[in-house]
């Protein structure tokens, strides 16, 4: 609703989704991360500050509603469109020809996401079926 507001006025508005980005607010949040929200983390990367920042900018100079960095960021901003309004007519194009394509790779995504935190909770009952053994 804000985008539509501004819009009359010349102003455009984005939302950015950063990603894990190496920082040392990041390297804090790690400390105390649960195992699987770590590996589930590292499934798509650590970005610098310098490379997050530029897309941002890239994004805002561009008008870009949406503004995303690395592939992750590419297909869950394409997966989740909805009803936002598309970065150009040739982006909102290319979403409705690859949303299929895109939502059958995020099933194989889930699965794995899935089969890790399952690892996680196998892993931690049997440590404690260990720990109560002793």
């Amino acid at each position: 609703v804000l985008r539509m507001e501004l819009k009359p006025y010349g102003i455009t508005v984005g939302v950015a989704y950063p990603p894990d980005t190496d920082t040392p607010g990041f390297e804090e949040e790690n400390k105390c991360k649960p195992e699987a929200t770590r590996l589930l983390s590292e499934t798509s990367g650590l970005f610098t500050p310098q490379q997050v920042a530029k897309d941002i900018i890239r994004g805002l100079h561009g008008g870009d509603f949406t503004i995303y960095s690395g592939l992750d960021g590419w297909m869950l901003s394409n997966v989740t469109a909805g009803m936002s309004p598309p970065n150009s007519w040739f982006h909102g194009f290319i979403q409705v020809l690859i949303t299929s394509l895109l939502r059958l790779i995020g099933l194989f995504y889930s699965n794995h996401f899935d089969n890790i935190v399952n690892g996680c909770i196998k892993k931690k009952d049997k440590q404690k079926k260990h720990g109560s053994l002793i």
